[in-house]
């Protein structure tokens, strides 16, 4: 109700009115199938989003069970990767947007997630856990900006609310899913496994971005 009152409709290029239905939802994730332009770019976001998943669901774990955080621990670890992300998002992105590419940003910061996420499965003290913080909350903050606007830029300002709607809807398919096979497949892997797991989603959405798509190389 407050994004309606408050927020005025900034798409100029509006071609048609859609009815709300709770299957909307549903209807955007089979678009996104459709979609073959876009497809990949969706398919890349679905991967890093789950890879990232697959850490904040079980990262809280790991503090518990590895190094024996109790609940102001478990805070104020993850307030430090708040701050990391806001200080990303708000210094460290403004700087390189300035010089750098969509995709070249994509580029390392995937990257480095991906090693980011695979050393919190191995991590073995408290030192180096919070000094991989900045590694995995600088990496997350470029990705999650600079994949948005990929996506965003990727189709004509007529269709730009329609894909991230799409995306959107991935998005939440992502986090809704996630923890369930991580929580099941931590019981076969162990705690080290969701991390791992992670970290390679985060590989393959890279390797859909600049191995599938060349001229995004």
């Amino acid at each position: 109700m407050s994004i309606s009152l408050f927020l005025p409709e900034t798409n100029i290029n509006r071609s048609e009115q859609r009815k709300f239905t709770f299957l909307r939802g549903v209807h955007n994730i089979y678009s996104a199938f459709r979609d073959v332009d876009v497809r990949p770019l969706y398919l890349a976001n679905f991967l890093y989003v789950s890879g990232f998943t697959f850490f904040t669901s079980f990262v809280g774990i790991l503090l518990v069970l590895r190094f024996h955080f109790a609940e102001s621990g478990i805070g104020v670890f993850f307030g430090v990767m708040g701050l990391w992300i806001v200080f990303t998002q708000g210094v460290i992105l403004r700087l390189l947007a300035k010089r750098y590419s969509e995709c070249t940003i994509l580029r390392s910061s995937l990257f480095f997630m991906m090693i980011g996420l695979s050393l919190y499965a191995i991590v073995p003290s408290i030192f180096l856990l919070y000094a991989l913080i900045p590694v995995v909350a600088v990496s997350n903050g470029l990705s999650m900006v600079n994949m948005v606007a990929l996506i965003s830029k990727s189709v004509s300002a007529s269709k730009q609310g329609a894909v991230l709607g799409i995306n959107g809807s991935l998005m939440a398919l992502s986090q809704g899913i996630i923890p369930l096979i991580a929580g099941f497949g931590s019981s076969i892997t162990g705690i080290q496994g969701p991390f791992f797991a992670g970290s390679l989603l985060i590989a393959i959405a890279w390797a859909v971005l600049f191995l599938k798509r060349p001229q995004m190389a």
